[in-house]
């Protein structure tokens, strides 16, 4: 997907693990599983894709999860999904953002 720096992926896995810890428990544990698996194995784009698409289907939205807007587009899921193609758009919905 998207080349990275070595400082970006420690500040997008940095991102990713404290998203994970922070409000990982509205996932259920295979779903968490499978999320930390992506981290572990720096497959960012996965792990960014699967954590928002369970809460998406969930309709789950906690507050200031804004900022990882313009994480998704650090790791290019605004030109190219992993999973769901039409993941951007239902994201940028989701956040309630116009830059879909």
């Amino acid at each position: 997907m998207v080349e990275l720096s070595i400082d970006q992926a420690d500040n997008i896995e940095n991102l990713l693990n404290r998203l994970v810890n922070d409000t990982g428990f509205f996932l259920d544990d295979e779903s968490l599983s499978a999320v930390k698996d992506y981290i572990a194995h720096r497959e960012y784009e996965m792990a960014f894709e699967g954590f928002f698409m369970e809460l998406i289907e969930k309709q789950i939205q906690p507050v200031g999860f804004e900022i990882y807007h313009d994480l998704g587009k650090e790791l290019g899921l605004d030109r190219e999904s992993v999973f769901d193609a039409l993941f951007w758009q239902k994201f940028s919905f989701w956040l309630g953002n116009s830059c879909a």
